[in-house]
């Protein structure tokens, strides 16, 4: 045997390569010699997708046996010689229930009987048995991801979950994460309330995530991420002055993604903490953009982030009406008589403060009216920006929605002004004639990925060399429309250019 196969660090990294390819190869290596036991039985059983596995190596458990107290010795030794050994639960499948696991799992798990050095467990309640939970509470757990599914459960199993959480929040004192997704019952809701310890949380809950929690959440001391899904909210469910103390609320927050309607947002963010924020993204949940105030909502964000603020993603998605009406706010109709076709750009004025912006994206079904004057104003409010997403128009065949189309002179600026790009989304129509770049005032930006909106060009040598010329480290190009001989073609040339 060659010597470096007897060295830890290499064994594990060559185990690592076995565990995405060959599975049954680290079986193998566990039974070959000692000293590649232990790497491969880590390898191989640092993640598990169900519980399952480790309760088979509880005999008494399969053959109907009740635990009184705890399980047999000898089988405690199995059982904890490989559970040491997960770090990570995933899980994908069904789980069988154990009902002679009972006396152990109520009212509290068996010390005994947990993955002790499990870090992150990702659970799905209608896959997995409410019997199994207790394996997932180890110590050393730092994220817990649970899906709630969306069916109603018996009354049994909200106890159980309930119990579960109330305990993995009180007895994880590593626990960094907290995801909950799906309907959520009150008494979950009411667990909520209990994580203001807890850094990170995530609430896909949608309309069964309450006002009290919702609540709650506001002035957690703790909480510097939070994801939630408030899109049923409104702001009259809730107590803003909170009882004419007027907190700031989020004290901690530098991580805010939330999907809610307009109106909340704009009540939320004149209260938060200022210069705290580094990542906010809203998707807003307005069934019409007669509702929507991107503009308040923006002048909102500078008042509150403006020294602070590296990542503002936006997102709004809505059906748009085949029939004529009024003009809404903050839109440029494409008649008198026709419902909005774009968003004005002059909204975006209000964010030119945010200088240390670093990702901004713009994902609407109604566009933005930008023109490539508007492309270098972007450039020129922002010098560090190294990802700007303008959105690519959908493909609808609807007079309602009218997307602005740049030009390749919006390429030419950005390679020119934009030194920190990295990434770039933008509506361009790649066609002919092409500008011929100054090939003796080469341009210095690091721009690697590039997706525009069409390509009609003749010649896709000749696009590929004038986009090499603007980006030098351009790696990969995508479209809206790819599936064309130009495309193909263009792709090849550029490839070459590498």
């Amino acid at each position: 045997m060659h010597p470096a196969l007897i060295i830890d660090e290499i064994l594990r990294l060559i185990f690592g390569f076995c565990l995405e390819e060959d599975r049954m190869s680290l079986a193998c290596a566990a039974r070959t010699c000692k000293t590649w036991t232990d790497p491969a039985l880590d390898a191989l059983w640092c993640q598990i997708s169900s519980p399952e596995p480790l309760l088979l190596l509880l005999p008494s458990t399969n053959k109907g046996q009740n635990y009184i107290d705890r399980p047999p010795l000898e089988e405690l030794l199995a059982f904890n010689h490989y559970a040491k050994r997960v770090k990570h639960l995933n899980n994908r499948q069904d789980s069988r229930g154990h009902p002679t696991l009972a006396p152990l799992v109520s009212p509290v798990p068996c010390s005994s009987l947990v993955a002790r050095n499990l870090k992150t467990a990702q659970i799905s309640v209608p896959k997995y048995k409410d019997s199994s939970l207790p394996f997932v509470l180890s110590p050393k757990l730092e994220r817990l991801e649970i899906d709630l599914g969306f069916k109603a459960h018996t009354r049994d199993i909200h106890d159980s979950l309930y119990n579960f959480i109330q305990q993995a929040v009180r007895d994880c004192p590593e626990l960094q994460h907290v995801g909950l997704r799906g309907s959520a019952s009150d008494d979950l809701n009411d667990a909520i309330t209990c994580m203001g310890h807890i850094p990170s949380l995530s609430l896909r809950l949608g309309s069964s995530l309450s006002a009290n929690a919702f609540q709650s959440l506001l002035v957690f001391p703790d909480l510097e991420e939070l994801e939630i899904h408030a899109g049923r909210m409104n702001v009259e469910d809730l107590d803003l002055t909170f009882g004419g103390t007027k907190p700031t609320i989020f004290p901690s927050l530098t991580k805010l993604r939330i999907r809610a309607k307009s109106f909340l947002i704009e009540n939320i963010l004149p209260l938060i903490q200022s210069d705290n924020l580094h990542h906010i993204h809203i998707e807003l949940d307005d069934a019409s953009p007669q509702s929507t105030n991107w503009a308040q909502i923006f002048e909102h964000i500078c008042s509150k982030a403006k020294h602070s603020l590296r990542h503002l993603a936006l997102e709004h998605h809505l059906e748009i009406p085949e029939s004529t009406g009024p003009s809404f706010p903050n839109t440029t109709p494409t008649s008198q008589t026709t419902s909005p076709s774009s968003i004005a750009f002059d909204i975006l004025q209000a964010l030119h403060s945010l200088k240390e912006l670093r990702h901004f994206s713009f994902d609407s079904t109604l566009p933005l009216a930008i023109s490539d004057a508007d492309v270098t104003k972007l450039v020129a409010w922002w010098p560090g920006v190294e990802h700007l997403e303008l959105g690519i128009p959908p493909c609808t065949e609807s007079s309602n929605v009218k997307a602005a189309r740049l030009t390749s002179a919006s390429l030419s600026s950005l390679a020119a002004k934009g030194t920190k790009l990295r990434k770039l989304v933008l509506p361009v129509i790649l066609e002919d004639p092409l500008p011929c770049p100054d090939p003796q005032s080469p341009l210095h930006n690091s721009l690697r990925c590039l997706t525009i909106d069409q390509l009609n060009v003749s010649d896709p040598l000749k696009a590929a060399e004038y986009l090499h010329t603007l980006f030098p480290f351009l790696q990969n190009l995508e479209g809206a429309s790819e599936n064309t001989q130009c495309w193909s073609a263009l792709r090849k040339a550029l490839a070459r250019k590498d």
